[in-house]
């Protein structure tokens, strides 16, 4: 297997994602890092106090607004699977 499938979060540039507040993403696994086209994994750092906005997700009814605030001393790490990628971009924002 070579090199370029294991992937360092410390080696993937970082990003902050539109609607969310205190929050640092890297994109682990994607087409630019392993060249995955049917799958995306994002792990996200979330400070106390911040996160993301309500939004809408596939794991909840289509549509239901949901959100995730970090209650934590430290900050909470959080693992996203996306399939197909999101590849996250301006016109898939949702505003309220």
């Amino acid at each position: 297997m070579a090199k370029r499938y294991f992937v360092r979060a410390a080696d993937v540039p970082p990003y902050s994602p539109a609607n969310h507040t205190g929050t640092i993403n890297r994109r682990l696994i994607g087409p630019d890092s392993v060249g995955a086209k049917n799958i995306e994994v994002v792990l996200g750092v979330i400070e106390r106090g911040a996160g993301a906005a309500p939004h809408a997700s596939c794991y909840f009814p289509a549509g239901v607004m949901h959100k995730f605030t970090a209650t934590s001393a430290q900050p909470v790490k959080v693992l996203v699977i996306y399939s197909p990628p999101y590849g996250e971009s301006p016109e898939r924002v949702v505003r309220q």
